[in-house]
Formats: structure tokens, C-alpha cells, sequence
């Protein structure tokens, strides 16, 4: 009997991957491995000025066409969780024109031209992690 469940990418490979707790037996893990040819981007917050998980901040994701747009959340429900990290899907796009992060204090940072097919920690006040080339810090 499934007394709660997990969901994030425990393996990084940007497939989100399930963990049911179980009432008497052991947790089951349920691990992502199709392949879809599609690319994805992850989404880590931390917040300076508001809190330090970036809960409540709003993620606005612009790659070609496609337009996406996530809450960071604490907390899911009984035994259960859906991660800490934001999940964007791409489709065919390989790269996101633009990330606009609203953050719960009021001040927005904005990061361009970002590789997709990786996680990234965008740091509130405008820092992108390390390995990124090409970001601009908005207002």
C-alpha cells in the first residue's frame, strides 16, 4: 500500500524518476530510462534578499516559440514531495532564449541564451552557476 510518493530527476539526466513510500515495505524507486529525443532544462533557485530556496518566485522560460512558466513550491503533501528543482521540457530546442525569474521579495533577474540539457542554479540578484557563458542580469 503507497503511502506517499516522491518525484524529481534523481540521476540528472533530465527525466523526472518516482519514489512511492510504502506502509510496511521498503520504498520503491522508479527510474526514468525512456528516450524521447527531446531536451529539457532544470531550474534550481537560491534566493539572497527572500528565502533560501527561492520559494514562491515565479520562472518565466522562452525557447523559440514554446513559452513556459513554473512556481517554485515547499512541500506537496502527506509523505510526498515533487522536488526541489523546476522541470522545463523543450521539445526540439536546444537552447532557451530566456529565463525570467520574479522573485518573491519583487526584484526580477533575467539570464539569456542558456544551454538546454542541464541543471542550473540561478542565484537571486543575477548569478548564473559556473560553466554558463552567456546570461545577462536583468532589473
Amino acid at each position: 500500500m503507497g503511502r506517499g510518493v516522491a518525484l524529481d530527476d534523481l540521476d540528472n539526466d533530465g527525466r523526472i524518476d518516482v519514489v512511492i513510500l510504502n506502509s510496511r515495505r521498503p520504498a520503491r524507486v522508479l527510474r526514468n530510462v525512456s528516450q524521447t529525443g527531446n531536451h529539457w532544462l532544470q531550474i534550481e533557485l537560491r534566493g539572497v534578499k527572500t528565502n533560501r530556496d527561492g520559494v514562491g518566485a515565479r520562472v518565466r522560460v522562452a525557447a523559440g516559440g514554446l513559452v513556459q512558466i513554473d512556481e517554485k513550491h515547499s512541500g506537496r503533501g502527506y509523505q510526498s514531495h515533487f522536488g526541489g528543482r523546476l522541470h522545463f521540457g523543450l521539445g526540439k530546442q536546444d537552447r532557451v532564449d530566456r529565463i525570467e525569474v520574479r522573485w518573491i521579495g519583487g526584484g526580477t533577474d533575467v539570464f539569456e541564451n542558456v544551454a538546454a540539457d542541464q541543471l542550473v542554479t540561478l542565484t537571486e540578484g543575477g548569478g548564473l552557476a559556473a560553466g554558463h557563458q552567456s546570461w545577462v542580469r536583468g532589473k
